[in-house]
């Protein structure tokens, strides 16, 4: 194997070892744990599930005796007029195909 380099100077083996460290014991600290996450601190536990929500005997709904005159955006968008087109647009979906289609095609116009 031939040992030169690009330069045509021979490779020199070095032996390159890493110093090696020594393990230290950790010191013993002997201060309090927390024995509380951090989500345990930011939402307790309320025990909610234990079905103690107040219901009253007879609840008050609101009663609301005006009746509603304005428009809705669904009456703007579905008119009468636009349910007959889907009505004649699904006829004519349902006779495609079948003989005697061009008739039915015909009767909607």
């Amino acid at each position: 194997m031939d040992m030169t380099t690009t330069q045509k100077a021979s490779f020199k083996p070095i032996n390159v070892k890493p110093p090696r460290k020594e393990p230290r014991p950790a010191p013993k600290n002997d201060a309090p744990i927390v024995k509380q996450s951090h989500y345990q601190a930011e939402f307790p536990n309320w025990q909610n599930g234990r079905g103690d929500i107040y219901h009253e005997r007879q609840p008050q709904f609101p009663y609301y005796s005006l009746p509603f005159k304005g428009e809705s955006s669904y009456k703007q968008t579905f008119t009468e007029e636009q349910m007959k087109m889907l009505k004649r647009h699904q006829l004519m979906i349902e006779t495609l195909g079948q003989p005697g289609a061009g008739s039915a095609t015909s009767q909607l116009r």
